[in-house]
Formats: C-alpha cells, sequence, structure tokens
C-alpha cells in the first residue's frame, strides 16, 4: 500500500494497494499467540488462582497448563498475560483477602509469636480474620 497526501486538500489518500500477501501466512496452531487471540478462560483463572494459594508460581502453572493442553503453542496466553490478570484482579480487590493470608503465613514461618485465625464459610469466603504479633 502507497499512500501519499493531496497537496491542495491536505488530505491523505491510497495511492496504491495491493491485497496480494507479502508473507507466508501463520501456521493454525501459532494462531492463539497473536495478540488478538491472547485470553484466559474463567477456567483458567480459576486454575492458576488456585495454584498462587499454594505458592506455585506464574511461570511454573503456564508450564502445566501447557503440559495439560500439549504444549505451549495450545496455550492462548503467555506469562505476562497472566501477570496482566493477577495486577486486574489485584486492582480489583479480588485478592486482598488471599494476599492478606498468604503474608500472614510467610510472617509466621519467620516469626512463631504471630498468631492468627482465620474463618471461613462453606464457600471458602473469608469470614472473619484475627491476628497478633505478640508485641505489647
Amino acid at each position: 500500500m502507497h499512500v501519499r497526501m493531496d497537496d491542495e486538500s491536505g488530505r491523505w489518500h491510497v495511492a496504491y494497494f495491493s491485497d496480494a500477501h507479502n508473507h507466508r501466512v501463520l501456521k493454525l496452531q501459532f494462531s492463539s499467540m497473536l495478540p488478538g487471540h491472547q485470553r484466559m478462560s474463567e477456567s483458567d483463572i480459576e486454575q492458576m488462582n488456585d495454584m498462587h494459594k499454594g505458592s506455585i508460581g506464574v511461570s511454573r502453572i503456564h508450564g502445566f497448563m501447557a503440559s495439560l493442553a500439549g504444549g505451549c503453542h495450545n496455550v492462548p496466553y503467555t506469562t505476562r498475560d497472566m501477570h496482566n490478570v493477577n495486577a486486574k484482579q489485584r486492582r480489583e480487590g479480588v485478592l486482598d483477602a488471599e494476599s492478606c493470608l498468604r503474608y500472614l503465613r510467610e510472617y509466621k514461618a519467620n516469626d512463631p509469636a504471630l498468631y492468627y485465625k482465620e474463618i471461613v464459610d462453606r464457600e471458602g469466603v473469608l469470614q472473619y480474620l484475627f491476628w497478633c504479633d505478640g508485641t505489647s
């Protein structure tokens, strides 16, 4: 395609256009990696969140998803997409309670004086959280 500006009107116009491809078309197996095709399904997001609860990192989660799908080329998102979903969830407050509990578990591992008690309902939703670090 060639685009030129008309000197008199100051407007752009297409001077030449060819609809023939000048490159090889991407194989279908790789089309899921194009930016417009990269999406995490709700079930993949749920699986990722569950694995995060077990302190599994994004790269390992992506590798697990790829092994289930038969290879990375069959997973329609990258680790960057997964990080973006996590960031969006944090901004929306989805992971606040989960992040807090993870922090308390890690803190307790380093400080046995910390005490915390969590109460969740049948659906796993945090209802009550009490913590004390043992200082006066």
